[in-house]
């Protein structure tokens, strides 16, 4: 559409075009900043854990917390300056800003949830790599490696890697968990 076709529009109908195509730059916009963030993370190699060979989902996760605990924050400053706003003609504005909200809350949610289950799965990796135990439920109980599981990790010459920044903190906690109930 040219300059002068939208001008011939009635009112309504421009509104409604320019309401639609904000839409549509806002949607461009974000992507084009998913790419960069992409791009950036990818060439800078910070997700994957060259060391363990593994991505490193404890700041993937961190970053993920922190994006929407800032988006939380910003969609409850702006769903409270609507609510403050709020006539009948800005109703559509205090629904939207107060979805958004919703939708940043179940994101941090959904964030701190998957926090909860890889700190749980970090935890069964420490105990095949250090201890040749299965984690059976998420209280910590285990069950010992098999004399059959035990010679497939002879068999493979398995070695022990360096362990990573979780594992370090988790052997941390451990010792002052021991030396607590010690004293």
């Amino acid at each position: 559409m040219t300059v002068a076709e939208f001008k011939e529009l009635p009112p309504a109908e421009q509104y409604a075009f320019e309401f639609e195509t904000l839409q549509h730059l806002f949607t461009q916009q974000m992507r084009v900043e998913a790419n960069t963030a992409f791009d950036y993370i990818g060439g800078l190699k910070i997700v994957q854990d060259e060391q363990r060979g593994v991505a490193n989902r404890e700041r993937l996760l961190g970053w993920l917390f922190a994006l929407t605990a800032c988006y939380e924050h910003s969609t409850a400053v702006q769903s409270k300056h609507e609510l403050q706003c709020q006539t009948e003609a800005t109703q559509l504005a205090n629904t939207l800003a107060h979805n958004a909200h919703t939708i940043a809350m179940n994101l941090r949610q959904t964030v701190e949830e998957a926090v909860g289950i890889e700190a749980a799965y970090a935890g069964i990796i420490y105990g095949r790599r250090n201890s040749n135990i299965h984690i059976t439920d998420m209280d910590g109980s285990h069950t010992p490696y098999t004399d059959e599981e035990l010679a497939k990790v002879e068999a493979q010459a398995y070695h022990e890697e360096e362990p990573g920044d979780v594992i370090e903190q988790l052997e941390l906690q451990l010792g002052q968990v021991v030396a607590a109930k010690e004293n």
